[in-house]
Parts: C-alpha cells; sequence; structure tokens
C-alpha cells in the first residue's frame, strides 16, 4: 500500500467497561473465518459500493486528505503518472472472493503489532488563549452563483426541488418535514432524540443491517 512497504489497520474503539482481551479474541476469530472461507459475493458487492461511492465523494475536495490534489501527487509519486484515478478504482473493483481470499491468507496470517491505549483522565488542549470580548473580524463577502432550482410536484402532491449537479455521479436526496422541536411541548428533545434513533434498530432489523443496506446502496 505503500512505496517502500504496506500494512493492514484494525482499530476498535471500546467504552471504559470493555474487555480489550476478548474483543481482540473476536476479531482474530473474524480473521481466521475469512482466511479459510473467504467472505460471501453479498459481502464483496456491499464493500465495493460503499468504497466506489467514498472515492467519488473524496473529488469533491481539492485538498486534504484522500481529496483531488492529494491523490494527484501520490499517482505521480508511486506511479510517475497523476492521472490514474480510474487506474486505481478499477484495481477494487476487480476483486473477487477468491481473490480476498488468498490475500487474507497471504498476508493476515503472520506476525502483528498490537497497541492498547488505556486513557485514565479527561484531557483538555492546553496553551490555547481565545479573548472572547472581543468580536472576531469580518471580511468582505464573496460572490456565489446559485443553481436555479427546478420546482415541481411528486405523484403524491409533494413539493419536488431538484438542484443540477453535474460535477459527479453522485445524488443527494433531502425530506424536509414540517415538524421537529417546535411541537416538542414539553418534551424538550423529544424530535432530536427519534431521528436519532432511527438507524439504532427496529423490530425487524439491528443497526448493523440498516448499516450493511445503506453500504448496499452506496448511501
Amino acid at each position: 500500500s505503500n512505496q517502500i512497504a504496506g500494512y493492514f489497520l484494525i482499530t476498535a474503539t471500546l467504552y471504559s467497561s470493555g474487555d480489550a482481551d476478548k474483543a481482540r479474541d473476536l476479531i482474530m476469530k473474524e480473521i481466521d473465518k475469512i482466511i479459510k472461507n473467504g467472505i460471501t459475493s453479498k459481502e464483496l458487492e456491499q464493500a465495493k459500493n460503499y468504497f466506489k461511492s467514498d472515492f467519488i465523494r473524496s473529488l469533491k475536495r481539492l485538498g486534504g486528505f484522500g481529496g483531488i490534489t492529494d491523490r494527484m501527487n501520490f499517482y505521480y509519486q508511486m506511479l510517475g503518472n497523476p492521472n490514474m484515478f480510474e487506474y486505481d478504482l478499477n484495481r477494487y473493483m476487480k476483486a473477487t472472493t477468491n481473490s480476498i481470499r488468498k490475500a487474507a491468507s497471504k498476508y493476515l496470517d503472520q506476525n502483528y503489532v498490537e497497541i492498547i491505549v488505556l486513557s485514565k483522565k479527561v484531557l483538555y488542549p492546553t496553551g490555547l488563549i481565545i479573548d472572547r470580548s472581543k468580536m472576531p473580524e469580518s471580511t468582505e463577502d464573496k460572490e456565489i452563483n446559485l443553481p436555479k432550482a427546478i420546482q415541481t410536484k411528486t405523484s403524491d402532491g409533494n413539493e419536488l426541488y431538484i438542484f443540477p449537479y453535474t460535477k459527479l455521479p453522485l445524488n443527494y436526496l433531502s425530506i424536509i418535514i414540517p415538524s421537529g422541536s417546535s411541537l416538542d411541548n414539553k418534551r424538550y428533545g423529544l424530535a432530536d432524540f427519534t431521528t436519532n434513533m432511527l438507524l439504532r434498530g427496529t423490530k425487524n432489523l439491528t443497526n448493523e443491517e440498516i448499516q450493511a443496506r445503506l453500504d448496499m446502496l452506496s448511501s
């Protein structure tokens, strides 16, 4: 994964009451299962969908970690050509259940380094001085060109606004419901709490199953 050496990293964050030994055993058990039996075609499809959408979303950023310029610099350093976006993406899209099992058997059945970090106190930044008695200086307004909305209605009569986005093959969907905290009355935080619980599981699906379906849809 790098020019001189590569590494495969697994990170697990536990609650303060968590058992690090038990977590390690569960992780190693899953790795051993992949080495012996591989993964399912559905798991592979889910992983590809998630990776492809994440790869495309990263192209929205100019710099930063994994943005366009960051990738161009990396491709030029590793391959001598900054325009290797499709080549890089296709490496992952060509993976098969068999190639995953072979790679796991080759690379993950070796010695590894384990680091356990235990935090015994709450850490705060030091040396940071902010004078909150002064208002931040304002800057000149920047001109923005907002896309023109296409307004229509759905088949059930709801208003629909479409904002064309042609730079990347991405679609964004926002559903705005005329409700929320204004209707909480004396049950403050109820609306926010309810929306946060939507991904925590239902009568028929666990939160892991919900997330798996979202990943399958690249959502």
